[in-house]
C-alpha cells in the first residue's frame, strides 16, 4: 500500500497531540517527527488555514483547532444512532416478555441519559420517562452503573445526595455498599430510590477500553421487578453481550 507522504506527516502532526501535549511550539514537532523546521511550518501552517490547528500568537504555540467539535459530535451521534438500531429488537423482547419499559441509556460526557425507550404494546400502563435528561447518579440503576464503570464519574463528595424517596441512598458509604454488589451480581438495580413503588435494573455495555459507553435497562413497577429480576436480569446479560458484540463488530 502506498502512502502520500505529505498527508502522512499531515496526519503525524496532529497526532504529536494529547493529554500530555495540549500545546506544542513548531520546535517541538519538528523534534517529535524529525522533520525539517521549513517542512513543518508548511504543513502546519496549512492545517491552521483549516481549522485541524490553532494557532497562538501571542505565544507562537499550536494547538487543536475548532475543526473537530462539529466532526466529533458528528461522530458521536452517528454511533448512538447505531447503537440505538441495535438495541431496539432486543429492548422490545425486554419490553412484551415482562410488560416493563425498556431503555437504552448513554454516556454524553459526565452524564448519562436515556436516548430509546420501548413500552409494551398491550399493558395497563407505562412508566414514562423523557429522553436526553441526565439521570440521577446515585438513585438509578443506570447511574450507579455510571459511578462505578465511567472514567468521567464524579468524585462521591461532589455528589448531592438529592432525597426523592424514603429509599433513595443518603450518602457515599451507602453508595459504595450498593456498588459493590454490581461486582457479585453483574447488573445494577434500584428498588423505590427515585419514586415510590417503582423500580429498575440495568447491565452495562463497555467501549473497547473497558469503561461504560452505554446501558440496557427495564423499568416497572417494584413488585414486578422484584418479582423478575433474576429471571430479567440473566436475560438482560445475555443480551448485554449480544449488542456488545454486534456493536463493536460495525465499528
Amino acid at each position: 500500500m502506498k502512502l502520500i507522504q505529505s498527508i502522512q506527516r499531515a496526519i503525524d502532526i496532529i497526532n504529536c497531540f494529547d493529554n500530555n501535549n495540549k500545546t506544542l511550539t513548531l520546535n517541538n514537532i519538528s523534534e517529535k517527527l524529525g522533520l525539517n523546521i521549513n517542512t513543518t511550518r508548511g504543513i502546519t501552517n496549512t492545517l491552521v488555514f483549516n481549522n485541524l490547528l490553532d494557532h497562538n500568537v501571542e505565544n507562537n504555540t499550536y494547538s487543536l483547532g475548532s475543526f473537530y467539535i462539529t466532526k466529533s459530535n458528528l461522530s458521536y451521534s452517528n454511533t448512538v444512532n447505531k447503537i440505538k438500531i441495535i438495541a431496539k429488537p432486543y429492548l422490545k423482547e425486554l419490553a412484551e416478555k415482562y410488560k416493563v419499559s425498556s431503555r437504552l441509556q448513554i454516556v454524553f460526557g459526565s452524564e448519562i441519559m436515556s436516548v430509546k425507550t420501548v413500552n409494551p404494546e398491550s399493558s395497563y400502563y407505562i412508566l414514562a420517562t423523557e429522553d436526553y435528561q441526565p439521570l440521577p447518579l446515585h438513585a438509578t440503576s443506570s447511574g450507579k452503573l455510571f459511578l462505578k464503570y465511567s472514567k468521567n464519574a464524579p468524585a462521591f463528595e461532589d455528589l448531592n445526595f438529592e432525597k426523592y424517596t424514603k429509599f433513595t441512598i443518603p450518602d457515599k458509604n451507602i453508595l459504595l455498599e450498593n456498588l459493590k454488589k454490581i461486582d457479585k451480581n453483574g447488573y445494577s438495580s434500584e428498588f423505590g430510590e427515585t419514586g415510590l413503588g417503582i423500580s429498575s435494573i440495568a447491565v452495562p455495555i463497555f467501549n473497547k477500553d473497558n469503561t461504560l459507553f452505554a446501558t440496557v435497562s427495564i423499568t416497572g413497577l417494584t413488585p414486578v421487578i422484584e418479582d423478575i429480576v433474576k429471571e430479567a436480569s440473566e436475560e438482560m446479560l445475555k443480551y448485554k453481550e449480544v449488542i456488545t458484540e454486534e456493536f463493536w463488530s460495525t465499528m
